[in-house]
C-alpha cells in the first residue's frame, strides 16, 4: 500500500465531483496528500482539474495530479482502480445503479470507500450483504458522508459523548433543518440528486423487508415519547416555526448508528426524529401538496417516467438538470438545531451550521471523512466493517477538522441567544432615551459581584436579589420597567387597594383581610377585570431602600395564611421568602448558601452560568392571567412552573421558571398571576426535595409548619382545586411549546 495514492476520486467529472476536486485540492496541499481523479476519459478528467485549478489558484493541478480510467460497466477496471488508492471517494450515482460495484471492488483491492449517498436502500443493503467481508478483510466501507446524513449523525454522536460526560440520560433528539439561500438562478438541486431520490421513494416499501435482517435485535429506546402531527407548529429558540419530518436518509442512517453503539459497544441508544423546518404555514402547504404529488407518481412507472421527464414541473423549479450556479452555491447556508430531552426533563440546544449542504458542504464533508481515514485511522472503532459516519468516526478529531472549514456545532447553544438586546427584550426593560444600552449594560454586569457570600444574610448587594431586583423590579440604573411595581421596605404588611367589595379593610388594624370565597379569585362575567385583585403601591424603582431575601422571608413568616389565598401583580417576594424560609435557614445551618433565580436572568450571573443542574422539578398550579393589551382575563389550571436545581457543590442555585401564555384575541404574551397558597404549596414540595437530597438531616417538614406564624398554614400537597370549562390550547401555551406542560 505504500506506493498507493492516499486519495482517489472516482465521478470526478460530474457536477458534484467537480465540488470535490476543488476541495481535494486545497487539503491536499494542506496535509501533503498523495490523490488523484478517476473517470472514464482522460480529456475530461484534465478538463475539470484545469477547471479546479482556475477556481482554487492552485497552479499545475493538470500535471501534478494522478487521472486513472475506469468505467463502472467494466468490473475489472474498477479493481485496477480501486488498487491504486488507499481511500476511494465514490460520487458516481445513483448508487441504487451504480454503487455496489465499487464497493465490490474496494473489497477485493483492500481499500477504504466513503461516498455521498442519502439512499437508505442502498447503504442498509451494503451493510447488510457486505460488512463481515469488510471486517474480515480490514476495510472501512462508509456512506452517507456529505449533508446526507453526516450532520444529523455527527451532531447526535457529539451530543451523546457530552451528556454522557455529565452522567445525563437522554430521551430524545430532535433536529429541526432550516435552508436559506440568496437570488436563486439557477435552481437548488441538481438532477442528479433528483433521480437518486425519484428512485429511493418508488423502492421504499423494500426497507422493511430489509431492515428486519439487518436489525434482528429491537433496542431498548427511553419510552419517552413526543407525540407530534404530520404537520405541526411549536416554539424553537422562542422563535414560532412550522415543521414536517425530513424525508431524507437522516434517521435512517443515525439508527443504524445506534444499533451499533449498543450492540458493538454497549452503549445505551438515543432515539432521534429530524423534521424540515419552515417559517410559515405557506411554504409548510406548497411542500405537502408537491410531496404528496411526487409521492403518488413515485409508486407507478409511469409516474416515474414523468418525475424524471418533468422534473423542474414536479419540484416547483427545484430541479434543473443544470443544477445550481456557483453563485448559488456561495449564498446559501444550513442550520440544523438539535433539541435534546433527558430523562430528568431538561432541555438541551445544539446548533450545526454550515455553508452550501447541496455542494459545498457536501464536499468539504467528504474530503474530512477521506482525511480521517488516512490520518487517525488508530482512532476508528473497528480496523473493517460497513459503518455510517457517527459510528466510524465519533471518536475522532473530525468535528475540530470541520469547524476550521466553517461547519460549527455549538453546544449549550441556549446561552449564544441572549446578547444584550435579548437579555433586555427578556428582562422587559425599557431603555432610557439619554442611555446607550450596550454601555450601560455592561457597566451594571461589571459592578455584579463575582463571588458569593455564605453565612450574610444582610445584604444588598448580593448576587440573587440584585438579579430578583433587575427582574422584577427593574433596579437597574439605567432602565426603567414597565409595569413596575415594588414594596416600601418601612411596611410592616402590604398596603392593598380597596377597590372591590370583598376587601375588608379594618381601621384599626393596618393588616387587610378577605371574605372568603370558592375560588378566592374569579373573573367578572363581563371579563373587564378581576375581583379581589390590589396591587401594591408603586415606588421609584431606583430607591434605595431595595428589598433584600431576608426582608421577604420576613413578609412570608409574618403574612397571615387567610391571606394566601389571594394574589397580587407582585409575587416576587413570595417566592423569595418563601424559599429564604424553608431553603435558605435550612442551607445556612450546613454552610451552604442557596440562591433562588430566574429562568430568565440566568445568564447575567457568572456563578448562575457556570452551576451544573442536576435536578428538575416541575409544579402545575392555578392561576389567572390578565392582558394587559386588550383586558381579557382568563383562569387556567395548567399554569406551570419549573425548577432547575443545582446541588450544593455544583452552585448552590436553583433557577425558577414562569410559563407565559398568550392571549387568545390579541396574541400578547401575559405572565402568570400566582395564588399565594399556591406559590407557598410548590415551595414546600421544592424545600422536601431538596432536603431529602442534600440535607436528609434536617429538621422535618412539620417544623416549619409549627413555627410558621405559631399556627398550622395550609397544608394540601395538591393544586388548588377547579374545573377546566374550555379547551386548553397548546399553541399559546409556552409549557406546551417546550413540551414542559402538564399531561
Amino acid at each position: 500500500m505504500s506506493n498507493r495514492l492516499d486519495v482517489l476520486i472516482f465521478g470526478a467529472t460530474g457536477y458534484t465531483g467537480q465540488y470535490v476536486i476543488e476541495e481535494m485540492a486545497r487539503k491536499g496541499r494542506q496535509f501533503g496528500l498523495k490523490w488523484g481523479i478517476a473517470g472514464r476519459t482522460v480529456e475530461k478528467l484534465k478538463q475539470v482539474l484545469q477547471q479546479a485549478s482556475d477556481v482554487t489558484g492552485i497552479d499545475s493541478l493538470t500535471s501534478v495530479v494522478d487521472t486513472v480510467t475506469a468505467n463502472i460497466t467494466n468490473q475489472q477496471s474498477l479493481v485496477n482502480m480501486c488498487a491504486r488508492t488507499k481511500v476511494l471517494i465514490n460520487c458516481v450515482g445513483p448508487y441504487r445503479h451504480y454503487g455496489e460495484p465499487v464497493v465490490q471492488a474496494c473489497l477485493e483491492a483492500r481499500t477504504h470507500y466513503v461516498d455521498i449517498s442519502g439512499e437508505p436502500q442502498f447503504l442498509e443493503t451494503m451493510q447488510l450483504r457486505y460488512d463481515s467481508q469488510a471486517a474480515e478483510r480490514e476495510v472501512i466501507v462508509v456512506g452517507s458522508c456529505g449533508f446526507d446524513s453526516l450532520v444529523a449523525d455527527l451532531g447526535v454522536e457529539t451530543i451523546r459523548q457530552e451528556c454522557e460526560r455529565n452522567n445525563l440520560d437522554i430521551a430524545l433528539i430532535e433536529s429541526f433543518l432550516t435552508l436559506k439561500y440568496g437570488t436563486i438562478t439557477g435552481g437548488l438541486i441538481h438532477y442528479a440528486t433528483w433521480e437518486s431520490a425519484v428512485y429511493g421513494f418508488s423502492h421504499a416499501n423494500e426497507l422493511k423487508r430489509l431492515r428486519r435482517q439487518l436489525f434482528p435485535q429491537k433496542l431498548p429506546y427511553s419510552k419517552a415519547k413526543i407525540h407530534r402531527n404530520i404537520v405541526f407548529q411549536t416554539m424553537i429558540q422562542g422563535q414560532s416555526i412550522w415543521a414536517v419530518p425530513f424525508p431524507g436518509s437522516d434517521r435512517s442512517v443515525v439508527q443504524r448508528t445506534q444499533y451499533f453503539t449498543y450492540t458493538k459497544l454497549n452503549q445505551k441508544p438515543v432515539r432521534f426524529q429530524p423534521y424540515l423546518q419552515l417559517p410559515s404555514l405557506f411554504p409548510v402547504v406548497k411542500l405537502v401538496f408537491f410531496g404528496l404529488i411526487f409521492s403518488v407518481l413515485a409508486k407507478f412507472k409511469f409516474g416515474i417516467q414523468l418525475l424524471l421527464k418533468f422534473p423542474s414541473l414536479f419540484s416547483s423549479g427545484l430541479v434543473t438538470k443544470e443544477g445550481p450556479t456557483r453563485q448559488d452555491c456561495e449564498h446559501a447556508k444550513f442550520k440544523m438545531t438539535f433539541l435534546t430531552h433527558t430523562e430528568n426533563n431538561q432541555k438541551l440546544i445544539h446548533e450545526f451550521v454550515g455553508p452550501d449542504p447541496g455542494y459545498l458542504g457536501t464536499s468539504k464533508m467528504l474530503i474530512s471523512c477521506a482525511v480521517m481515514l488516512i490520518k487517525e485511522s488508530e482512532r476508528l472503532p473497528a480496523k473493517g466493517g460497513v459503518l455510517t459516519p457517527g459510528a466510524a468516526f465519533g471518536r475522532t478529531t473530525i468535528m475540530d477538522f470541520l469547524e476550521k472549514e466553517g461547519l460549527t456545532f455549538t453546544k449549550n447553544a441556549h446561552h449564544s441567544f441572549f446578547n444584550q438586546r435579548n437579555c433586555i427584550d427578556i428582562l422587559g426593560l425599557e431603555i432610557e432615551n439619554d442611555m446607550h444600552s450596550s454601555d450601560a449594560f455592561d457597566q451594571e454586569c461589571k459592578n455584579w459581584p463575582r463571588e458569593s457570600k455564605p453565612n450574610h444574610r444582610q445584604t444588598d448587594i448580593d448576587v440573587a436579589t440584585r438579579i430578583i431586583n433587575l427582574y422584577e423590579y427593574g433596579s437597574f440604573p439605567s432602565f426603567s420597567r414597565r409595569h413596575t411595581f415594588t414594596m416600601q421596605q418601612s411596611r410592616p404588611y402590604a398596603q392593598f387597594s380597596n377597590d372591590y367589595n370583598d376587601v375588608v379593610v379594618d381601621n384599626n388594624n393596618s393588616k387587610p383581610h378577605f371574605t372568603p370565597n370558592d375560588s378566592g379569585i374569579s373573573c367578572d362575567e363581563d371579563e373587564s377585570g378581576f375581583s379581589n385583585e390590589f396591587d401594591f403601591d408603586a415606588i421609584d424603582p431606583i430607591d434605595s431602600s431595595t428589598i433584600t431575601i431576608t426582608d421577604d422571608a420576613h413578609r412570608a413568616a409574618v403574612i397571615q395564611d387567610d391571606d394566601k389565598k389571594y394574589f397580587c401583580d407582585n409575587t416576587v417576594w413570595a417566592w423569595h421568602g418563601e424559599f429564604g424560609r424553608l431553603v435558605m435557614a435550612t442551607a445556612m445551618t450546613y454552610n451552604v448558601d442557596y440562591r433562588l433565580i430566574p429562568y430568565e436572568a440566568r445568564f447575567i450571573c457568572p456563578r448562575v452560568l457556570n452551576a451544573f443542574y442536576s435536578l428538575t422539578q416541575s409544579e402545575n398550579a392555578k392561576a389567572q392571567f390578565k392582558c394587559d393589551t386588550c383586558g381579557h382575563c382568563w383562569t387556567s389550571m395548567r399554569a406551570r412552573c419549573t425548577f432547575y436545581i443545582s446541588k450544593p457543590n455544583e452552585g448552590g442555585i436553583v433557577l425558577l421558571r414562569l410559563y407565559a401564555q398568550q392571549c387568545q384575541y390579541c396574541y400578547s404574551t401575559v405572565r402568570p398571576l400566582w395564588y399565594f397558597d399556591e406559590i407557598c404549596r410548590v415551595m414546600k414540595k421544592l424545600a422536601k426535595t431538596i432536603c431529602e437530597c442534600f440535607f436528609p438531616n434536617s429538621v422535618s417538614s412539620n417544623y416549619w409548619d409549627i413555627t410558621h406564624n405559631g399556627t398550622q398554614p395550609v397544608q394540601r400537597l395538591i393544586q388548588r382545586k377547579g374545573s377546566m370549562h374550555s379547551q386548553h390550547y397548546s399553541a399559546l401555551c409556552e409549557a406546551c411549546q417546550f413540551h414542559s406542560c402538564y399531561s
